[in-house]
């Protein structure tokens, strides 16, 4: 399992956590409704066992109708009817749900509050019990005068008389249209969510506060295919994940099962895990685990085996690339040697003997050949840099004789065209742990850069600011970077629009100073600055003495905007 920077589909991702937040909620209403209607359902029990006592009094008294009375003044809604099954007693919790005035039911039969939402069959099953002399129970559904439906929880009790036959029925119903309609509306939220997560196209997983699976998809049944028939709800997340280790589901759990469970476990239980699995399909997933406030665990299994491929046929590509590159710079350096050095004696020679059209041909051939040269040399930096081989060598300097030394040796250059460089250093060392000849090279090329943009008669400013880190600052008062531009002018081969006609540059400084930048831990930016020019920050963290032994970081590419390259 490794830990992998997110870049993937984070619409999907946000959506898909909506939609198990909802679920989740669904969950705990179901329960209330249930505890509703446990509480609901014992006091419909309480009042009807007492039921067959009131019969024996009934009996025993002579006085039937008199004594269900006490029944009748409870808040339950109560109904008597003979044995043909016409309405002889109503309730006022009765008259008031159904609507219909006392003097409206007497003589009637219940079929005044049907609804018409039960099938016959529910009916004769009902009927069958109540012959049997059994007492019925259930949920019914009724109408009331206004055309309303509500739902009752009922209990139908059959009385005998003293022969024995049933000669009346007593009914005691509870109002439970809230109760319902809210399982009701549970039920078919839970649908809609449960529809829309198996509509997401990645596989998704919710595990409950007792870490037992809730609710998956088919799509994550089906990647894990091995281990399906342990995926089932109530089902722990360390018995599915175990079972499919045992089943060599995993590739880096096979020949280390319990170790792997184990740091599985650890990863699961932080709620907070994005880690890349390779399982036996060859397939390679990214997981992502989330822990919700009310405790519930969410996962996603995304597969990311194309890109893992493309990625890993890119880094192949770019290997192979930066060893091309590496091999034709070396073959150019050694003609190219033999150019500059033949062009400097033909030079020589033309001088001695005061043909100055000979001189001019070996000076452009010179110049040619040293152009040449810096862009050869320019391509082997960046093949370097790009290689897993390249790496800091870090060592301890005093920073602000590092800055000062490549000021002074760009002075030369920066007088041949009229502009002078001015430095803003603190006047105290600054000892910082740095590879000394790769930070000379970034901040020479960004200082080359800005003094080939440099109007004449100016002043490329270099300033040194303290701060968390080091940040230098290269600042021209040349003619700017478009604002469209100031990302791209960090790219291999790419020039600012307004300098690429008569800059001389080769394209890769920028680019190999952005890298050297990052595998410091740092930055390169561009910026246009107040009142005209480029402005060039190059940032450094605050670096302390590396423990002995520690391998330096290795230089990596450098990531879109200067970002650091994420850790494996």
């Amino acid at each position: 399992m490794t830990a992998l920077s997110p870049a993937w589909t984070a619409g999907a991702l946000v959506a898909g956590l909506a939609l198990a937040v909802a679920l989740g909620r669904q969950v705990v209403l179901r329960r209330r409704a249930e505890r509703a209607l446990d509480r609901t359902t014992a006091e419909r029990d309480r009042l009807l066992a007492g039921l067959p006592e009131a019969e024996q009094r009934l009996q025993a008294l002579g006085r039937q109708h008199e004594a269900l009375k006490l029944t009748m003044n409870t808040h339950a809604i109560v109904s008597v009817a003979d044995r043909s099954g016409t309405i002889v007693d109503v309730n006022d919790a009765f008259c008031r749900i159904s609507g219909h005035a006392r003097e409206a039911l007497l003589g009637q039969d219940h079929r005044i509050v049907n609804s018409g939402v039960h099938p016959p069959e529910f009916w004769r099953a009902m009927w069958g019990t109540i012959a049997r002399g059994s007492p019925w129970r259930g949920q019914i559904c009724n109408r009331a005068k206004d055309g309303s439906l509500y739902w009752v929880d009922s209990m139908i009790a059959p009385l005998a008389g003293a022969d024995g036959r049933i000669e009346k029925y007593v009914s005691v119903r509870f109002d439970i249209t809230a109760l319902h309609a809210m399982q009701a509306e549970v039920e078919n939220s839970a649908r809609l969510l449960r529809g829309a997560i198996d509509a997401i196209d990645e596989a998704f997983v919710l595990f409950g506060p007792d870490d037992r699976l809730v609710f998956c998809n088919d799509k994550y049944r089906a990647i894990y295919a091995s281990s399906a028939d342990l995926i089932v709800p109530g089902a722990t997340f360390e018995s599915i994940v175990r079972g499919g280790a045992e089943r060599g589901q995993y590739r880096d759990a096979i020949g280390r099962v319990d170790e792997w469970v184990a740091e599985r476990m650890v990863a699961h239980r932080s709620g907070d895990a994005t880690l890349v699995q390779r399982i036996d399909s060859g397939r390679t997933l990214r997981i992502v685990e989330r822990r919700m406030p009310d405790g519930h665990l969410v996962g996603f299994r995304i597969d990311i085996t194309d890109l893992v491929r493309a990625k890993e046929a890119a880094e192949q590509g770019s290997r192979a690339k930066s060893e091309f590159i590496a091999t034709i710079s070396h073959e150019l350096r050694t003609p190219l040697q033999s150019v500059l050095g033949f062009s400097e004696l033909g030079e020589q020679f033309a001088m001695s003997q005061a043909n100055t059209r000979l001189q001019h041909m070996f000076a452009r051939i010179q110049d040619g050949g040293e152009r040449m040269l810096r862009l050869v040399n320019s391509l082997l930096d960046l093949s370097t840099i790009d290689t897993t081989e390249g790496s800091l060598a870090l060592e301890r300097c005093d920073l602000v004789v590092l800055v000062s030394d490549v000021v002074d040796a760009l002075r030369a250059q920066a007088a041949r065209r009229d502009v002078s460089i001015g430095l803003d250093a603190p006047a105290a060392p600054l000892p910082m742990e740095v590879d000394v000849l790769r930070l000379q090279q970034a901040l020479r090329n960004v200082l080359a850069n800005a003094l080939r943009v440099a109007p004449e008669d100016s002043v490329v400013d270099v300033a040194m600011h303290l701060g968390q880190g080091v940040e230098i600052t290269v600042r021209d008062h040349g003619p700017g970077i478009p604002p469209d531009e100031l990302e791209a002018v960090f790219y291999a081969f790419v020039q600012s629009s307004r300098t690429r006609d008569n800059s001389g540059g080769t394209g890769l400084g920028l680019t190999i100073a952005r890298k050297i930048m990052v595998a410091h831990g740092g930055s390169l930016q561009a910026e246009n600055a107040d009142g005209g020019g480029a402005l060039l920050r190059l940032r450094l963290p605050g670096r302390t003495a590396s423990p002995a032994g520690a391998p330096p970081p290795a230089l990596d590419a450098a990531a879109p905007g200067g970002a650091p390259a994420a850790p494996g």
